[in-house]
């Protein structure tokens, strides 16, 4: 009996052959394969195509609007503290490290923003998740990039009034709950 060589590509677009031998079984007096691969075709780039890409207008970065004292950034802070609280608390169970975390999301962002430079939303994001990295995250059912992207998320719906796709009417609805709750206890202190 001989052997029966097969060729085929490791994928379909890459230009590598595989060459296999296979011998049959004496028990075996015919070997027929489970499936057929057709061989590999020549794709063309569609140069139309290419060049219609090239003519797409980049899209404008997200901007927020710069905060011109301490007290805005404060007050801008206590907002993210609270609503990711409330996030977290609504996404799985009130837990103290959902404050402890907010409190900490919260530094973070006074932290980049006080730096002058970080008002491009990307900016914030990254700024927001290399400051967050040294906090014990080992309670939590999220990570120092998830929160960052939480708060760009947030702040976009909120302060640029932008439609984010990630944001569910249940955020929309915490955050007006949030709203109300800090509405109260500005009048009782009042």
């Amino acid at each position: 009996m001989g052997s029966l060589q097969c060729t085929f590509a490791a994928h379909p677009a890459s230009r590598s052959h595989v060459k296999l031998n296979f011998k049959p079984l004496p028990c075996l007096r015919t070997w027929k394969p489970l499936y057929t691969q057709r061989s590999p075709q020549k794709r063309s780039i569609d140069s139309t195509r290419a060049r219609s890409l090239d003519d797409i207008a980049p899209v404008p970065a997200a901007t927020l609007p710069a905060l011109n004292s301490v007290d805005d950034i404060e007050i801008e802070s206590l907002w993210i503290s609270g609503m990711i609280r409330c996030w977290l608390d609504d996404e799985w169970t009130p837990l103290e490290v959902h404050r402890e975390l907010g409190q900490a999301a919260a530094r973070a962002y006074m932290e980049v923003r006080q730096e002058g430079v970080e008002t491009e939303v990307g900016d914030v994001v990254l700024g927001l998740g290399a400051e967050l990295l040294v906090f014990n995250f080992r309670e939590c059912f999220v990570g120092p990039f998830d929160v960052a992207n939480k708060v760009a998320e947030l702040l976009m719906l909120n302060k640029l009034g932008c439609e984010v796709c990630c944001v569910s009417d249940k955020d929309i609805a915490a955050i007006k709950r949030w709203e109300a709750i800090v509405e109260a206890e500005l009048e009782n202190r009042q």
